[in-house]
């Protein structure tokens, strides 16, 4: 395993440039300059007295993807604790929402050996749940050292991914092997995984899909309909850098056919709003930023909405939704939340890191995919005048959940089968020499 031990060389080497790295990070607003520790593998918390899993997902979207199986887990097992970790401020703040005092969140260490050994030695858990694509090598050799017993759920693999691996394919079974269960995300991804690690790939189910559609805060929405009165409404979501520029050159077409149209813009990350706010502006617009407390008025055009935890809300509100990182090449966000709110969606050609639930909407006609962004105003317009029948946007809502409902099962299935009994006693630190 030469490729992995270099690795492991590299990280070692690496450590003492980690200070300076997490203090320019800082400075950047990056990470949270009271919790760095944490990205060292030390923490503050102490370790509950119960047993305790640990589920890592790198950022936003693969949180959320855990907050079923999360809550699930915690409702069948009153014994049980939960350690989320997470790598950026967003997912953070998102977590910290969840309710619940069963519930641990905690930065992921950075992967080196030393901070790794720390965290899972402060920690100990007794098994642990991945999610989608992230793997970092110490941390799973950590846990195969440890013996404790791990999931990769929700296991996406795409592929220009899997001919990267087949290059290396002794290092990639080396990985996933690390994994007692995989349960991948779609046939597709389940089909590759199933060429390096065969006797692991369980049920095929992409957990988005079981996760309820975004809550939606009642009072919240209707000081939402009253600012906004008779007017057409869409929203452009979880949008990224190039797609406000997209967004708002729709915007500019699109008035000539609904004059006093409402265009709700929401970031994926909010820590962009000023720059947004700035192309807003530049457009001809005046900026009213949500996260300052403003409703838009009858003289907004552009409403910016820069809060975290509000999109089912937003959704609601709006007749029709473009699901971003779809224009450019990030791969895309859950296109399922809309739908099930009753919304029908627009996608941009970059989708990827949704294949599956793209497929089955645009098969059943809940979404509508363009070429790029000259296709935009085009496509809102068709919506707005056109819209998809509320019926066909129930009934696949109800495919969604049953098809989540029994993806959830297999999950949880799969995580409490690598628990132990509720009697054993605590896992103990492992000896092991200091790097």
């Amino acid at each position: 395993m030469a490729i992995l031990a270099g690795y492991r060389f590299a990280m070692r080497l690496a450590g003492p440039l980690v200070p300076r790295w997490l203090d320019y990070r800082t400075r950047h607003g990056k990470e949270q300059p009271d919790r760095l520790a944490e990205r060292t593998g030390r923490s503050a918390v102490p370790r509950p007295d119960a047993r305790l899993i640990w589920a890592h997902a790198a950022s936003v979207g693969e949180s959320a993807a855990l907050r079923a199986l999360i809550d699930r887990l915690l409702a069948r097992h009153p014994d049980l604790s939960v350690l989320i970790t997470t790598g950026t401020l967003t997912s953070a703040r998102m977590v910290a929402r969840w309710p619940g005092d069963r519930l641990i969140h905690q930065y992921v260490p950075l992967d080196h050996p030393r901070f790794v050994a720390d965290f899972l030695d402060h920690w100990r858990p007794d098994a642990a749940v991945w999610v989608e694509s992230e793997l970092w090598p110490n941390l799973l050799r950590g846990l195969a050292e440890r013996r404790i017993p791990a999931a990769l759920v929700s296991a996406r693999m795409s592929p220009a991914s899997f001919r990267n691996w087949s290059l290396v394919p002794a290092t990639a079974r080396r990985l996933l092997a690390s994994f007692d269960s995989i349960l991948p995300a779609s046939e597709e991804a389940a089909r590759m995984l199933r060429r390096f690690v065969p006797d692991r790939v369980g049920a095929v189910g992409n957990l988005k899909l079981a996760n309820p559609p975004p809550a939606i805060d009642e009072s919240a929405l209707t000081a939402l309909r009253q600012a906004i009165g008779q007017r057409r409404v869409w929203i452009a979501a979880s949008t990224h850098d190039g797609e406000e520029q997209a967004v708002l050159a729709a915007h500019r077409r699109l008035v000539t056919q609904f004059g006093d149209l409402l265009t709700l813009i929401v970031p994926r990350h909010p820590d962009r709003s000023s720059v947004i706010g700035s192309l807003i502006e530049a457009a001809g617009h005046s900026v009213v930023r949500r996260s300052q407390g403003a409703l838009p008025d009858a003289q907004t055009t552009v409403y910016l909405a820069d809060t975290m935890g509000e999109l089912g809300t937003l959704y609601a509100v709006a007749e029709a939704a473009f699901v971003g990182g779809s224009l450019v090449p990030i791969g895309g966000h859950n296109p399922i939340e809309p739908v099930m709110l009753g919304k029908p969606v627009i996608l941009g050609p970059h989708s990827f890191a949704f294949r599956d639930e793209v497929a089955f909407l645009l098969s059943e006609g809940g979404a509508r995919r363009i070429d790029g962004a000259e296709g935009l105003a085009p496509g809102v317009a068709e919506l707005l005048s056109d819209p998809i029948g509320q019926r066909r946007l129930e009934r696949i809502g109800h495919r969604v959940r049953d098809t989540g409902a029994a993806i959830l099962d297999a999950a949880v299935a799969t995580v409490e089968s690598l628990l132990p009994g509720p009697a054993s006693g605590l896992p103990q630190p492992m000896e092991r020499e200091r790097d």
